[in-house]
C-alpha cells in the first residue's frame, strides 16, 4: 500500500472556504477524518462537504474519532477508505 500525505497549511481570513479549491490540486477523492460533535454542531460540516462537492471531490466522512485517538479508529479510518474506493 501506498500513502501519500501532501501538506499545504494557509492561514488567512476565509481558507476554510478554500478547501475544495486546493483539494482538487490533489486528486478527486478525499477521506475526512472529524470528530463526532464539534463540526457538525457548529453547522461547518455541511458548508465544508457543500466546497468539496461543488469541486467535484467525492468525500469518505470518518467521524468516529475519540479524542485521543488510538491504532484502532486510525485502521477503522483506513478500512473505511479502503471500502470507498
Amino acid at each position: 500500500m501506498q500513502l501519500s500525505l501532501p501538506s499545504k497549511i494557509i492561514i488567512a481570513d476565509g481558507a476554510f472556504h478554500d478547501l475544495g479549491l486546493v483539494s482538487k490540486q490533489h486528486g478527486t477523492r478525499a477521506l475526512l477524518v472529524t470528530g463526532k460533535y464539534f463540526l457538525e454542531k457548529s453547522g461547518l460540516l455541511k458548508k465544508l462537504l457543500q466546497d468539496l462537492y461543488s469541486n467535484n471531490i467525492k468525500v469518505t466522512h470518518f467521524f468516529d474519532v475519540p479524542s485521543n485517538p488510538t491504532d484502532e479508529s486510525i485502521n477503522n479510518a483506513i478500512d473505511l477508505a479502503k471500502l470507498e474506493k
